[in-house]
């Protein structure tokens, strides 16, 4: 049987995915006769970095092959056997495909599915009525936003907008909620572009004002129509209760009779939270055990007349509950439409168009065109298909591709040659979802329900784990599919089922899973995860792993701020996504300032941040800035920018700057204050975002203000991947990643989340047909609403189990050396909703333990076996380059820092640290016990400790460490409109008289009596009269100089 051309690979988790991709390109590269096989090859990705990563491994490949080809011998051997050639052909081919790929690198089609669909989309522009000279939008959340402000601007103008928008913010407070309608608004607004509500969109995108408002009372008389008949119907079963003699305390707790008042009385909601239809069923019992024998016999002898009546009632009553809900949500509906159409006024007064917009328009002239002319149209004509991340294919992408793919694979060319596809993908990795992605039709690919092609596909799972120790690889094995058990879901067992289980390729390998203690609420247990993730951070490193090989990885923004603010404070170097916001620079920030502020000026607001960055750079004394505040802070902005000049010797002339163009004033700006560094990472990043901009054409102050403002929290720098930090991210942002250490904290995570989610509900082939769609938000009341509605509740439930396990999936297969797992304690479940009850109910299975004080482990914690020592990143020397022509005019070499000056500032750092953690000379010994300070150089460990002996056994000191007092070490002083202090150590005595104590390891300087004067002033500010401060420098001795204060 000649094997088939489609191919589907099921690549798990570390299973070598790219590589077996590459592997398939590199064939048909190479086995073609073709002499440019590349320009009828077109693999496709979602991101830039895979597409960037699948090139480089595809010429990596080539490269090697001619050039050393005993580094990878699988590779070579694979390909020669495949093709029938032999090693030297192979390697001619190789050096001649890789020369000819770099002369041709334009028609090297690895790309996006986003770049493909803009390419169709370009060339197809008239067939889809699109402006001459449009540009694409990547960006739709700010065209979204805009056309949200555009539509509450309409308020008081537009009647039925204003109707809409009032009716919406009523039935909000109603509810409970906020008036303000902004954030559903949003909502609304980005459903317009998720895949997920084409269909819907589609039908209600063909109905006007007029034809809505029919469909709103159509629904009004069918829900009127519904009630009647509800009453009808509870009137009849009282009716039948009567005739056989079913008095009131014939049934337990007259549930039947008190059921059927409520339904009288109209109030649905919560008319079945209760048994009665188990006990109509024989569940529980329907009747008192006192109960005579005839009556007995008698009721059940009715029990299915009794059923009867019941379930004709409790179906009418969700046809109510369904019709009720759908007009709650019709204003959203309408505001909907509404969105929608001001989206197109924008696109078209704007002549841009959204690229998530575009699918649609394809998806129309797919199936209105044959493959061929398309091909033609595009100038290509592909032969071979390479998808990857198959799982995370929305249907309408697929629906798109499959004609041109089945062109190609369904037919032959003039000289016999077949096309070919090949997917891969793993549908435990499935975490998009909410954008579109569709994991259900990759499953019917591999199950073999599906296929949009007449070839049959050969289908292969990648079984071994090259990525991970086994201990990690068989608990992900044992892990998983004792929750595919446990949560008694064919669905979930038919991927994460014995069929997904992995085989072991690395010994070794390491597995913890540590519980908080049960029962804290959310709040309660954060400072609680972040401590334990700080220790398994210490244990990581206890094993000789750098920072740079440790990877923190959670579920949201917040909990990677709370635990990255915590890493930091401990001393710790991370990279995070919030660390590497631009707009977070205080540099970048004092830019930002002065160009609002010569934008609008007299802001005092923009003076105020000028002046904190200012001093925050300049290091001038609290005390002097308290009063220079004072002076400056509400002056003219011409005045401001005078005496700010003359504090902190700027040369910069506000005329001079005010008639530069935009580019120019940013270089200028960064010429004129010293403290700006155009070799500072965020401060090259914001300049040329500055220098993008500009070349829009409209770069004027104001305008690229307003940029800022939408962009900013874009703005981000490239992970810097040799810097040598604890990478902080969420599981989502860690896809595709592989760490040698992970660590995994909040892992209580919901598998059901309750969050607010709407869906679509088809009235097809009911009395409502004409008005096609109910929307409304999920929610456990589905089923009740009719067997369709039962259906779609079941399937939006196990695709959010899909979600919740997925995600788990993708976190727990990161690691490769070790992997740490911080949940919580919870009581015993059968049926587990969250993390913790599967993490719980895992180690319970395994015969163990996991409570607070218990940990589950395994594998062995060993020290990394092949320790490579860091490269020290190498010196650079810093070009003061400008983003416009005027660094021409100088170049700067500045001198290199000096080591013995890095050095101080290292010990001086250290020795705050550790006097912050002491507040009694009995806290000396733990504090000294930690494990960072256990790692320093034994001389530099020594020379510490002593000089922290020496300052707690000071004379002048000693008492201070008694532990009498009330001890702050570096606690924050908030003063009304004042910067924040920091005194490094304050006592207060029971008599209230208070102690401040400055550490200083540099010599004695007047501004440092000013600095500790200005915290004692404070203190008096704060009504304490005796006030004694301290300067205590620490050297080789530690010197002690006392500073009285007045009493008053």
């Amino acid at each position: 049987m000649k094997q088939s051309n489609f191919h589907i690979i099921n690549a798990a988790a570390g299973s070598g995915k790219t590589y077996t991709l590459v592997l398939y390109y590199l064939t048909t590269l190479l086995g073609s006769n073709n002499s440019r096989p590349y320009r009828m090859m077109l693999a496709l990705t979602f991101t830039n970095k895979a597409v960037n990563e699948m090139k480089a491994r595809i010429l990596e490949a080539l490269y090697l092959l001619y050039q050393a080809p005993e580094k990878d011998p699988f590779l070579m051997q694979y390909l020669c056997t495949h093709l029938g050639i032999d090693k030297n052909t192979l390697l001619d081919r190789a050096e001649k495909m890789l020369r000819k790929i770099v002369f041709e690198y334009g028609s090297f089609d690895v790309i996006t599915l986003d770049k493909f669909t803009h390419r169709i989309v370009r060339t197809f522009a008239k067939e889809f009525e699109l402006p001459q000279g449009f540009e694409v939008e990547l960006d739709s959340k700010r065209v979204l936003k805009r056309v949200v402000h555009s539509i509450i601007n309409q308020i008081g103008q537009d009647e039925f907008i204003t109707q809409l928008l009032f009716e919406l913010s009523i039935t909000k407070m109603n509810q409970g909620l906020s008036w303000d309608v902004q954030t559903d608004l949003d909502d609304f607004a980005s459903l317009l572009l998720n895949e997920n509500d084409r269909l819907p969109l589609s039908d209600l995108r063909k109905k006007d004002r007029a034809t809505h408002q029919k469909d709103q009372e159509k629904i009004k008389k069918s829900i009127k129509k519904t009630e009647d008949r509800i009453h009808t119907l509870a009137i009849n079963f009282l009716k039948f209760l009567d005739e056989n003699g079913f008095e009131r305390g014939v049934f337990m707790r007259d549930a039947l009779h008190k059921h059927l008042e409520v339904v009288q009385s109209g109030k649905f909601e919560k008319l079945y939270e209760n048994q009665l239809e188990s006990m109509l069923k024989g569940d529980r019992p329907l009747y008192k055990k006192a109960t005579d024998q005839a009556t007995v016999d008698q009721i059940e002898e009715q029990r299915s007349l009794l059923l009867h009546h019941f379930f004709e009632i409790k179906n009418a009553v969700g046809l109510y509950l369904l019709l009720d809900r759908t007009l709650k949500f019709w204003t959203p509906r309408l505001v909907l439409q509404e969105i929608e159409k001001g989206l197109e006024a924008y696109q078209n007064e704007n002549q841009i168009r959204l690229l998530g917009e575009f699918n649609r328009k394809i998806s129309a002239l797919v199936q209105a065109e044959q493959a061929p002319y398309i091909f033609a149209r595009l100038g290509e004509r592909y032969q071979h298909f390479y998808l990857d991340e198959f799982q995370d294919t929305s249907s309408l992408q697929w629906s798109n591709l499959v004609p041109l793919i089945g062109n190609a694979l369904e037919g032959e060319t003039l000289d016999g040659t077949r096309g070919s596809l090949l997917l891969v993908g793993d549908p435990k990795q499935a975490i998009y979802r909410w954008r579109g992605g569709d994991i259900q039709q990759f499953v019917n690919l591999l199950n073999k329900k599906s296929n949009p092609f007449q070839v049959a596909p050969w289908i292969k799972r990648l079984e071994v784990n090259y990525r991970s120790a086994a201990a990690i690889v068989e608990f992900n094995n044992a892990f998983f599919l004792h929750v595919a058990q446990a949560l008694h879901s064919p669905e979930i067992e038919s991927i994460y089922g014995t069929d997904s289980q992995q085989q072991v390729n690395l010994p070794g390998g390491f597995v913890q899973i540590k519980a908080v203690g049960k029962g804290a609420k959310q709040d309660e247990k954060k400072p609680l995860y972040i401590s334990e993730t700080l220790n398994a951070v210490a244990q990581a490193m206890a094993n000789q792993y750098s920072e740079k090989e440790i990877a923190v990885l959670v579920r949201t923004k917040d909990q990677a701020v709370a635990i990255g603010a915590e890493l930091i404070a401990e001393g710790y170097n991370i990279v995070s996504s919030d660390s590497l916001e631009v707009l977070k620079s205080p540099q970048v920030q004092l830019l930002i300032a002065i160009l609002k502020l010569f934008d609008q000026p007299e802001q005092i607001t923009q003076h105020k941040i000028i002046l904190d960055r200012l001093w925050e750079f300049s290091e001038v004394e609290k005390t002097a800035y308290f009063e220079f505040v004072d002076q400056t802070v509400l002056l003219s902005t011409a005045k401001f920018f005078k005496a700010i000049q003359k504090q902190f010797s700027i040369s910069f002339n506000p005329n001079e700057f005010d008639r530069l163009p935009l580019v120019e004033k940013v270089d200028y700006l960064v010429e004129s204050f010293p403290f700006l560094d155009s070799n500072d990472a965020f401060v090259s990043s914001f300049m040329e975002d500055v220098f993008e901009f500009s070349r829009s054409g409209v770069a004027s102050l104001a305008t690229y203000i307003k940029h800022w403002e939408e962009q900013a929290e874009k703005l981000r720098l490239a992970s810097p991947e040799n810097k040598n930090a604890i990478r902080v991210m969420t599981i989502h942002q860690a896809k595709g990643l592989e760490f040698p250490v992970v660590i995994l904290p909040f892992m209580d995570t919901p598998i059901n989340p309750n969050i607010t989610e709407k869906i679509w509900y088809s009235f097809k082939e009911t009395e409502l047909e004409e008005v096609q769609w109910g929307w409304f938000n999920f929610s456990k009341k589905l089923p009740l609403f009719g067997t369709q509605a039962e259906a779609l509740y079941k399937e939006q439930l196990v695709a959010k189990q899909f979600d919740a396990l997925n995600v788990l999936y993708v976190a727990l297969t990161r690691a490769k050396d070790q992997l740490y797992i911080i949940t919580q304690e919870v009581s015993e479940s059968t049926s587990p909703t969250n993390y913790a009850q599967l993490f719980s109910s895992f180690v319970l299975d395994q015969g163990k333990v996991l409570d607070e004080n218990t940990a589950y482990e395994s594998g062995e914690q060993k020290e990394k076996s092949s320790s490579k020592s860091l490269q020290e990143e190498p010196q650079k020397i810093n070009l003061q380059l400008g983003i416009s022509n005027r660094w021409k005019n100088k170049i700067i070499v500045p001198s290199l820092i000096n080591e013995e000056v890095h050095i101080a500032q290292k010990k001086g750092v250290l020795l705050h640290d550790v006097l912050a953690k002491i507040r009694s000379r009995e806290e000396l010994t733990r504090v000294l016990e930690e494990e960072h300070l256990k790692q320093l150089p034994e001389e530099e460990f020594l020379a510490m400790k002593s000089s922290i002996t020496q300052l707690i056994q000071h004379p002048e000191l000693n008492v201070l460490f008694e532990g009498s007092d009330q001890v702050f070490c570096e606690k924050e002083l908030l003063i009304p409109n004042q910067p924040i202090l920091r005194p490094d150590r304050m006592n207060i005595s029971k008599e209230g008289k208070v102690t401040i104590l400055d550490y200083k390891t540099g010599k004695p300087k007047a501004k440092h009596q000013e600095q500790i004067e200005g915290y004692a002033e404070v203190m008096k500010q704060f009504g304490y009269k005796q006030v004694e401060t301290k300067l205590v420098y620490i050297d080789q001795d530690v010197q002690v100089v006392t500073i009285n204060q007045s009493l008053n």
